[in-house]
């Protein structure tokens, strides 16, 4: 079932200043805006990152990851598009949409049993890494 949280917000939010950096980054190139758009790419990664590490707190990493990714993608090909003149083919526009539907590909292949999982990896790490205490029961 498909609920608004705190979590997935701060995702959303973290995809969009993600299309600060290279927004920043191109401003950068131009003469009046070198120290502004790197200010901006800064601000945009950090708040960016913040975001995103704060909803993994809640969301599969694998599933954030993609919709993190992919929104900064797709919104950075627009504004480009729109505003900076990039070529807008078609075929640039099939590719957008193939990012799009793996997303939702991803969160589709959930279900309720992966979605609930705990997210504690230590478990993985006890051979490796002893002193990593696990909670995850112990087989039998």
């Amino acid at each position: 079932m498909f609920f608004v949280n705190i979590f997935r917000i701060s995702l959303l939010l973290a995809g969009f200043l993600k299309i600060g950096k290279p927004l920043g980054v191109k401003l950068a190139d131009l003469p009046n805006m070198k120290i502004w758009g790197i200010v901006i790419a800064l601000i945009s990664m950090t708040l960016s990152g913040l975001l995103l590490w704060f909803s993994l707190k809640k969301i599969l990493i694998g599933t954030a990851y993609a919709v993190w990714t992919s929104i900064g993608a797709v919104g950075t090909f627009t504004i480009v598009v729109l505003f900076f003149g990039d070529p807008n083919i078609p075929l640039r526009w099939l590719g957008v949409a193939f990012i799009l539907l793996g997303v939702i590909l991803l969160k589709m292949g959930l279900d309720e049993s992966n979605a609930n999982a705990p997210h504690d990896a230590r478990h993985y790490f006890d051979f490796w890494w002893p002193g990593a205490k696990s909670t995850r029961a112990k087989d039998t």
